[in-house]
């Protein structure tokens, strides 16, 4: 008998013991489908969605560079992320109330990622497996031909540079020295088409339908992005603008390593549902409406 209750004691505090055992943690994280982009391509993107017209200015803030010892696409995040900070609180372009504080939330939510991607899908979809020299990162969609130089883009567009700056490496035109062409008008060009969710400066004007467009396939990466855009973003500026810039993400390249981004602020349930057969004695229940 004693040995009985022993054994019952024993199975008792073995159980026991087995339930305050800790359970082993369950982790839950959502992975978009979508790969990680750039964070200044995400900052300047964000930007824009608390103002759309702050994304040409704060694109050419963020890549010059005159403003920045190395390019500020390549720094390492935290870097990147308060110069950026810095440069947008001292340009006012953010500066109703409470927009900075909104656009930080939007960031860490990464709200401007799907439309990021979006770019990069349409150029795979249209440009697939395009093979680009190491001097052509970024690009100029002129009617179907591909610009990657200042002085062709210039040419193209019916300018030519008298004094041209050469800055880390980029050749840079300020406006006081563009020179217009006297140059014989091309015929008639079947326009680019236009997706919703483009970048276009000017946005609005009077001869819109008039002028010729230039789309900018930009790596903030590549060696000539600032000399592509600084020339366009030159000529779309003037009085009376000379094109109109269409700006597009292009995907990095091939080879970049990559990973899926994560996403951080949106809530994740994980569901677990007992399996085990349970016998309900319902015999007090009879008659009562179910």
């Amino acid at each position: 008998m004693h040995t009985l209750w022993l054994a019952v004691f024993t199975a008792f505090a073995a159980l026991e013991a087995r339930c305050a055992a800790p359970t082993p943690p369950i982790n839950v994280w959502l992975k978009s489908s979508w790969n990680t982009t750039n964070l200044v391509t995400e900052i300047i993107e964000t930007a824009s969605l608390e103002h759309a017209d702050v994304f040409f200015p704060l694109l050419d803030i963020l890549t010059d560079p005159e403003a920045f010892d190395a390019p500020l696409a390549s720094q390492p995040p935290k870097t990147a992320y308060l110069e950026a900070l810095k440069r947008i609180k001292d340009s006012n372009l953010l500066s109703g109330i409470g927009e900075i504080q909104s656009f930080e939330r939007a960031l860490a939510l990464r709200t401007a990622t799907p439309k990021i991607e979006a770019f990069h899908s349409y150029y795979t979809q249209h440009f697939p497996d395009t093979p680009l020299p190491p001097d052509c990162g970024s690009w100029v969609d002129w009617y179907g031909e591909r610009i990657c130089n200042a002085g062709d883009l210039l040419a193209r567009v019916g300018y030519s540079c008298s004094k041209f700056t050469d800055v880390k490496g980029q050749p840079l035109c300020e406006a006081k020295n563009l020179v217009k062409l006297d140059i014989q008008q091309e015929k008639k060009l079947n326009r680019p088409t236009p997706l919703t969710f483009d970048h276009v400066h000017p946005a609005e004007h009077a001869q819109a339908a008039q002028l010729k467009v230039a789309v900018l396939y930009g790596s903030l990466t590549s060696p000539n992005f600032y000399s592509l855009h600084s020339i366009l973003y030159e000529l779309s500026s003037l009085d009376s603008p000379a094109v109109r810039y269409v700006f597009r993400h292009a995907p990095p390249p091939a080879g970049t390593p990559v990973n899926a981004a994560f996403l951080s602020g949106y809530g994740v349930a994980l569901d677990l549902k007992k399996t085990d057969y349970l016998a309900l004695d319902d015999r007090q229940n009879k008659g009562r409406p179910s």
